[in-house]
């Protein structure tokens, strides 16, 4: 029998503990697991109640701490609960980040099982090994550089134009070092010479440099600094998208489809096994978007109504891959 919960109460409670949705879909767990999308449909549920099944409400009264009652009760939450005292040694981050990030936190969720959490906790550390890794990377070649030159002025006794050229890159590469050593990453201190002779942070900096030429060297095909440019940050950090190729492999480039799989509102390991064919293309991109809210299918729509771009037929391109393997244990059920 169906279990009404009521949206305002779920929200309110919430709150109150300080989780985003991702935070209480973690919280969940076991044969109670309740996945995103579903904490999304009740949360934006406009009247009445969202008819739970009894797996579902049990799992959320756990987490949040309540009991199914409570969370049937319209309203906000139950009397006398207040904020929980944070814990020691925890501090909150009073940040805001766009809606890429947000996405991008998602997609790595989907394809490697991290938490976004767990996302964050790790995010000093690989900015660190990132910039160390940039920061080699740009030595090795200043010092290659150095040593061209100085091959090049071993060669040039007589020719002057080649001893002013190995002088100048000499003098390049030793400025490079310099600023390798006070860990320029995105090379702030440029001399007015480097302006004249062309370079414009508004195209380009080291470190973004560095990243395309890491993605290249691995071959990460799930990660892309995203077309036409363009920073997300006043730093230089260029933009970037993850999961769009394993997105357009799943989908076809389906809008819809790949809509509801970049938002969050459907993740890539929920997608049922028999619907993974190749055949079934029609069939899953349907199903997916099937889990858009209908306000957000409407909105999308429109935008592409106004834009003039129409919806891409399905491509027979490569087979879709197998959706990404579960970190859940056990085997997650269908949400009611």
């Amino acid at each position: 029998m169906p279990t009404p919960i009521h949206p305002d109460t779920v929200k309110s409670i919430r709150a109150l503990k300080r989780w985003t949705q991702e935070q209480l879909a973690e919280a969940t767990r076991g044969k109670h697991k309740v996945g995103l999308a579903t904490i999304k449909r009740i949360e934006g549920t406009k009247t009445g109640s969202y008819e739970a099944n009894d797996r579902v409400a049990e799992g959320l009264a756990r987490a949040l701490g309540v009991t199914v009652q409570a969370l049937s009760t319209p309203g906000a939450a139950p009397a006398g609960q207040q904020p929980p005292a944070p814990k020691p040694g925890m501090r909150q981050l009073r940040t805001m980040i766009d809606e890429e990030t947000t996405h991008a936190f998602r997609m790595v969720e989907q394809l490697y099982g991290i938490p976004p959490q767990t996302q964050i906790v790790m995010a000093p550390l690989f900015a660190a090994l990132l910039a160390e890794a940039s920061l080699d990377w740009r030595r090795d070649r200043a010092e290659r550089m150095q040593a061209a030159a100085r091959e090049v002025s071993s060669l040039a006794t007589g020719h002057l134009a080649a001893a002013r050229a190995s002088n100048q890159a000499l003098n390049c590469a030793a400025w490079e070092l310099s600023r390798i050593a006070n860990r320029d990453l995105f090379c702030d201190d440029a001399p007015d010479e480097a302006y004249e002779q062309g370079y414009d942070p508004n195209k380009g900096n080291p470190f973004s440099d560095f990243l395309a030429h890491f993605i290249q060297q691995i071959g990460a095909r799930t990660v892309e600094i995203a077309p036409g440019g363009g920073w997300k940050t006043r730093k230089g950090m260029p933009r970037y998208r993850i999961g769009a190729e394993a997105v357009a492999q799943i989908t076809a480039r389906d809008p819809e489809a790949s809509y509801a799989l970049m938002r969050g509102h459907v993740r890539m390991t929920d997608i049922p096994a028999e619907l993974m064919a190749p055949e079934r293309l029609a069939d899953r991109n349907a199903w997916l978007a099937s889990h858009l809210p209908e306000a957000e299918r409407a909105e999308l729509r429109a935008r592409r109504e106004r834009t003039g771009r129409d919806r891409p037929s399905p491509q027979p391109a490569r087979p879709a891959p197998s959706a990404p393997k579960s970190s859940h244990s056990p085997k997650e059920q269908p949400d009611a």
